[in-house]
Protein backbone atom coordinates (compact mmCIF):
# COMPACT_ATOMS: atom_id res chain seq x y z
CA UNK A 1 0.00 0.00 0.00
CA UNK A 2 0.91 3.59 -0.64
CA UNK A 3 0.44 6.83 0.42
CA UNK A 4 -3.64 7.99 -1.24
CA UNK A 5 -1.99 11.41 -3.04
CA UNK A 6 -4.37 13.65 -5.05
CA UNK A 7 -2.47 12.32 -8.01
CA UNK A 8 -3.48 8.89 -7.22
CA UNK A 9 -6.97 9.59 -6.72
CA UNK A 10 -7.03 11.04 -10.13
CA UNK A 11 -5.83 8.11 -11.51
CA UNK A 12 -8.43 6.02 -10.27
CA UNK A 13 -10.83 8.37 -11.37
CA UNK A 14 -9.67 8.72 -14.64
CA UNK A 15 -10.17 4.21 -14.60
CA UNK A 16 -13.41 4.42 -13.38
CA UNK A 17 -14.80 6.84 -15.49
CA UNK A 18 -12.85 5.51 -18.74
CA UNK A 19 -15.35 2.38 -17.48
CA UNK A 20 -18.29 4.16 -17.51
CA UNK A 21 -18.01 5.91 -20.94
CA UNK A 22 -17.90 2.65 -22.55
CA UNK A 23 -21.02 2.21 -21.33
CA UNK A 24 -23.57 2.98 -24.13
CA UNK A 25 -26.12 5.05 -21.72
CA UNK A 26 -24.04 7.08 -19.41
CA UNK A 27 -22.88 9.82 -21.79
CA UNK A 28 -26.44 9.70 -22.88
CA UNK A 29 -27.31 10.33 -19.11
CA UNK A 30 -24.96 13.24 -19.08
CA UNK A 31 -26.69 15.14 -22.09
CA UNK A 32 -30.36 14.21 -20.98
CA UNK A 33 -29.45 16.08 -17.95
CA UNK A 34 -27.82 19.37 -19.31
CA UNK A 35 -31.18 19.23 -21.60
CA UNK A 36 -33.68 19.20 -18.46
CA UNK A 37 -31.35 21.92 -16.83
CA UNK A 38 -31.46 23.80 -20.80
CA UNK A 39 -27.74 24.18 -20.84
CA UNK A 40 -27.26 22.65 -23.83
CA UNK A 41 -25.35 25.35 -25.59
CA UNK A 42 -22.25 23.03 -24.57
CA UNK A 43 -21.16 20.31 -26.52
CA UNK A 44 -20.81 16.59 -25.44
CA UNK A 45 -16.89 16.96 -24.76
CA UNK A 46 -17.56 19.89 -22.52
CA UNK A 47 -20.57 18.80 -20.54
CA UNK A 48 -18.42 15.60 -19.72
CA UNK A 49 -15.18 16.93 -18.65
CA UNK A 50 -17.16 19.44 -16.22
CA UNK A 51 -18.75 15.92 -14.51
CA UNK A 52 -15.65 14.52 -14.34
CA UNK A 53 -14.22 17.34 -12.50
CA UNK A 54 -17.01 17.84 -10.24
CA UNK A 55 -17.10 14.25 -8.97
CA UNK A 56 -13.26 14.30 -8.87
CA UNK A 57 -13.75 17.04 -5.96
CA UNK A 58 -15.96 14.14 -3.91
CA UNK A 59 -13.95 10.78 -5.05
CA UNK A 60 -12.34 10.21 -2.19
CA UNK A 61 -15.45 10.58 -0.12
CA UNK A 62 -17.47 8.52 -2.60
CA UNK A 63 -14.09 6.04 -2.31
CA UNK A 64 -14.27 5.58 1.51
CA UNK A 65 -18.11 5.11 1.78
CA UNK A 66 -18.04 2.23 -0.76
CA UNK A 67 -15.24 0.46 0.78
CA UNK A 68 -16.64 0.78 3.99
CA UNK A 69 -20.14 -0.79 3.30
CA UNK A 70 -18.39 -3.58 0.92
CA UNK A 71 -15.94 -4.59 3.46
CA UNK A 72 -18.36 -4.53 6.93
CA UNK A 73 -21.41 -6.52 4.29
CA UNK A 74 -19.17 -8.75 2.20
CA UNK A 75 -16.45 -10.79 3.80
CA UNK A 76 -16.42 -13.16 1.10
CA UNK A 77 -16.18 -10.06 -1.61
CA UNK A 78 -14.75 -6.98 -0.42
CA UNK A 79 -14.85 -5.22 -3.77
CA UNK A 80 -18.64 -5.54 -5.02
CA UNK A 81 -21.63 -3.66 -2.86
CA UNK A 82 -25.23 -6.13 -3.76
CA UNK A 83 -28.60 -5.41 -3.11
CA UNK A 84 -28.95 -5.14 0.75
CA UNK A 85 -25.81 -3.27 1.06
CA UNK A 86 -26.81 -1.04 -1.48
CA UNK A 87 -30.26 -0.40 0.49
CA UNK A 88 -28.41 -0.04 3.73
CA UNK A 89 -26.32 2.69 2.22
CA UNK A 90 -29.70 4.70 1.06
CA UNK A 91 -31.16 3.92 4.57
CA UNK A 92 -28.30 5.23 6.49
CA UNK A 93 -27.76 8.49 4.55
CA UNK A 94 -32.15 9.32 4.26
CA UNK A 95 -31.40 9.37 0.15
CA UNK A 96 -35.02 8.29 -0.49
CA UNK A 97 -38.20 10.77 -0.09
CA UNK A 98 -40.88 8.47 -0.20
CA UNK A 99 -43.99 10.48 -1.10
CA UNK A 100 -46.12 11.32 -4.56
CA UNK A 101 -44.14 14.26 -6.01
CA UNK A 102 -40.67 12.78 -5.00
CA UNK A 103 -38.45 11.91 -8.15
CA UNK A 104 -36.38 10.28 -5.14
CA UNK A 105 -38.49 7.47 -4.00
CA UNK A 106 -37.13 4.16 -2.58
CA UNK A 107 -38.58 2.46 -6.12
CA UNK A 108 -36.23 5.05 -8.37
CA UNK A 109 -33.21 4.04 -5.87
CA UNK A 110 -33.67 0.70 -6.67
CA UNK A 111 -34.12 1.77 -10.25
CA UNK A 112 -30.43 2.98 -9.94
CA UNK A 113 -29.12 -0.13 -8.73
CA UNK A 114 -30.76 -1.99 -11.71
CA UNK A 115 -29.36 1.02 -14.70
CA UNK A 116 -25.85 0.68 -12.98
CA UNK A 117 -25.50 -3.08 -13.35
CA UNK A 118 -26.76 -3.17 -17.26
CA UNK A 119 -24.38 -4.51 -19.15
CA UNK A 120 -21.99 -3.12 -22.53
CA UNK A 121 -22.58 -4.81 -25.46
CA UNK A 122 -20.09 -8.26 -25.95
CA UNK A 123 -17.69 -5.77 -28.52
CA UNK A 124 -17.24 -3.70 -25.80
CA UNK A 125 -14.08 -3.92 -23.67
CA UNK A 126 -16.19 -3.13 -20.46
CA UNK A 127 -18.35 -6.66 -20.99
CA UNK A 128 -15.02 -9.03 -21.13
CA UNK A 129 -14.26 -7.63 -16.82
CA UNK A 130 -15.09 -10.20 -14.04
CA UNK A 131 -18.41 -8.26 -13.56
CA UNK A 132 -21.24 -9.57 -11.18
CA UNK A 133 -24.68 -8.58 -12.99
CA UNK A 134 -26.11 -8.46 -9.23
CA UNK A 135 -23.70 -5.90 -7.26
CA UNK A 136 -21.76 -2.92 -7.90
CA UNK A 137 -18.00 -2.45 -8.56
CA UNK A 138 -16.63 0.93 -7.46
CA UNK A 139 -17.01 2.55 -10.83
CA UNK A 140 -20.86 1.40 -10.99
CA UNK A 141 -21.35 3.20 -7.31
CA UNK A 142 -19.88 5.99 -8.88
CA UNK A 143 -22.48 6.10 -11.26
CA UNK A 144 -25.01 5.12 -8.98
CA UNK A 145 -23.84 8.22 -6.51
CA UNK A 146 -24.43 10.62 -9.75
CA UNK A 147 -27.93 9.24 -10.55
CA UNK A 148 -29.14 9.91 -7.12
CA UNK A 149 -27.66 13.54 -7.23
CA UNK A 150 -28.98 14.11 -10.58
CA UNK A 151 -32.65 12.20 -9.07
CA UNK A 152 -32.05 14.00 -5.65
CA UNK A 153 -31.22 17.42 -6.95
CA UNK A 154 -31.27 17.31 -11.01
CA UNK A 155 -34.07 17.07 -13.74
CA UNK A 156 -33.96 20.89 -13.98
CA UNK A 157 -34.00 22.07 -10.60
CA UNK A 158 -30.72 23.09 -10.34
CA UNK A 159 -27.30 22.70 -12.61
CA UNK A 160 -25.98 19.34 -12.99
CA UNK A 161 -22.50 20.19 -11.37
CA UNK A 162 -24.46 21.88 -8.44
CA UNK A 163 -26.74 18.79 -8.08
CA UNK A 164 -23.66 16.34 -7.47
CA UNK A 165 -22.02 19.45 -5.16
CA UNK A 166 -25.68 19.39 -3.35
CA UNK A 167 -25.64 15.80 -2.75
CA UNK A 168 -22.45 15.36 -1.49
CA UNK A 169 -21.94 18.02 0.39
CA UNK A 170 -25.68 18.32 2.25
CA UNK A 171 -26.70 14.39 2.43
CA UNK A 172 -23.59 12.28 2.47
CA UNK A 173 -20.95 14.45 4.33
CA UNK A 174 -22.95 14.92 7.45
CA UNK A 175 -24.12 11.24 8.06
CA UNK A 176 -20.17 10.61 7.91
CA UNK A 177 -19.63 11.29 11.05
CA UNK A 178 -21.61 8.40 12.10
CA UNK A 179 -19.43 5.45 10.06
CA UNK A 180 -16.13 4.70 11.36
CA UNK A 181 -14.37 6.33 8.47
CA UNK A 182 -10.86 6.47 9.06
CA UNK A 183 -8.08 8.44 6.77
CA UNK A 184 -5.07 5.90 6.11
CA UNK A 185 -2.85 8.62 5.20
CA UNK A 186 -1.69 10.69 8.70
CA UNK A 187 -0.62 7.18 9.71
CA UNK A 188 0.94 6.32 6.72
CA UNK A 189 2.86 9.81 6.87
CA UNK A 190 3.90 9.92 10.68
CA UNK A 191 4.58 6.43 11.54
CA UNK A 192 4.32 4.27 8.60
CA UNK A 193 6.47 5.21 5.90
CA UNK A 194 9.65 5.50 7.46
CA UNK A 195 13.58 4.11 7.46
CA UNK A 196 13.11 2.55 11.26
CA UNK A 197 10.15 0.27 9.79
CA UNK A 198 11.38 -0.18 6.43
CA UNK A 199 14.35 -2.15 8.63
CA UNK A 200 11.90 -4.11 10.49
CA UNK A 201 9.57 -4.96 8.02
CA UNK A 202 12.96 -5.84 5.63
CA UNK A 203 13.88 -8.36 8.69
CA UNK A 204 10.51 -9.99 9.09
CA UNK A 205 9.40 -9.83 5.03
CA UNK A 206 9.29 -13.98 4.67
CA UNK A 207 7.35 -14.91 7.82
CA UNK A 208 5.09 -11.40 7.23
CA UNK A 209 4.64 -12.69 3.57
CA UNK A 210 3.57 -16.42 4.91
CA UNK A 211 0.93 -15.06 7.40
CA UNK A 212 -0.28 -13.07 5.12
CA UNK A 213 -0.78 -15.60 2.39
CA UNK A 214 -2.13 -18.14 5.29
CA UNK A 215 -5.21 -15.29 6.03
CA UNK A 216 -5.98 -14.77 2.60
CA UNK A 217 -7.77 -16.23 -0.52
CA UNK A 218 -7.59 -15.93 -4.25
CA UNK A 219 -10.61 -13.76 -5.41
CA UNK A 220 -12.77 -15.72 -7.75
CA UNK A 221 -12.46 -12.19 -10.02
CA UNK A 222 -9.06 -11.90 -10.64
CA UNK A 223 -7.62 -15.54 -10.67
CA UNK A 224 -4.81 -16.40 -7.99
CA UNK A 225 -4.32 -12.52 -6.77
CA UNK A 226 -4.85 -12.66 -3.04
CA UNK A 227 -6.19 -10.45 -0.59
CA UNK A 228 -6.89 -10.77 2.65
CA UNK A 229 -11.13 -10.19 3.57
CA UNK A 230 -12.29 -8.85 7.03
CA UNK A 231 -12.93 -12.69 7.84
CA UNK A 232 -9.27 -13.65 7.60
CA UNK A 233 -7.88 -10.17 9.38
CA UNK A 234 -10.40 -11.02 12.57
CA UNK A 235 -9.12 -15.05 12.21
CA UNK A 236 -5.60 -13.21 11.93
CA UNK A 237 -6.62 -10.99 15.28
CA UNK A 238 -7.98 -13.82 17.28
CA UNK A 239 -5.15 -16.56 16.27
CA UNK A 240 -2.76 -14.37 17.03
CA UNK A 241 -4.26 -13.33 20.66
CA UNK A 242 -3.85 -9.16 19.68
CA UNK A 243 -6.85 -7.94 21.30
CA UNK A 244 -5.80 -6.44 24.88
CA UNK A 245 -8.79 -4.79 26.27
CA UNK A 246 -9.43 -1.70 27.42
CA UNK A 247 -6.54 -0.95 25.56
CA UNK A 248 -7.03 -2.32 22.53
CA UNK A 249 -10.24 -3.59 21.64
CA UNK A 250 -11.73 -5.78 18.27
CA UNK A 251 -13.40 -2.54 17.26
CA UNK A 252 -10.04 -0.80 16.72
CA UNK A 253 -8.76 -4.05 15.41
Amino acid sequence: DFKHSKAFSRQMMEVDWARLMEKDKFPVLIMREYKYAKRVTLDEPSMQKIIFEKLLVHYDMMVSIFDYYVHAANEATPFLMDMDTFHQFLDNHAIPVDHSASYCQTVHCENVFVQCNIQSPSNVPLSRMANDPHALMRFEFLEACLRLSFLRFGRGRNPPDEAIDIFFRDILLPSLETLPIVSRDPFRVTRLYTGRVDKVFNKYKLPLKAIFERYCLPLPEVGKVKTMSMAGWRAFIEDTKLIDEPYFSIEQA
